[in-house]
């Protein structure tokens, strides 16, 4: 079986190409897209003092996907803070969400 040209070591492609093409296609996929999440995450920091992104993987497209989520459904153990990384220590963090339509 023959080999891929990003494999094989023989038809030139460095380290630092197939590195960056690893990086471009796969763990950058839209920045557009992640500009605007993230965006939108700032602008509800800067409204309720907390912004929200949740991560998780996508079946349909097999890559990481993040949402933004409101802060209003989550459900934060008032004793908790947040450390000096911008993450919430607590007893407990829940999200409320809709089961049925």
């Amino acid at each position: 079986m023959g080999a891929s040209p990003i494999s094989d070591a023989s038809c030139g492609v460095s380290d630092c190409d197939r590195e960056k093409y690893w990086s471009h296609n796969h763990l950058c996929t839209n920045p557009l897209c992640r500009r605007k999440k993230l965006g939108l995450m700032v602008r509800h920091w800067s409204i309720y003092f907390l912004g929200v992104a949740k991560h998780g993987w996508d079946d349909e497209v097999g890559e990481i996907k993040t949402e933004v989520r409101r802060p209003q459904n989550f459900l934060l153990d008032p004793d908790g803070f947040v450390d000096e990384y911008g993450d919430f220590v607590g007893a407990w963090l829940g999200e409320r969400i809709r089961a049925f339509d």
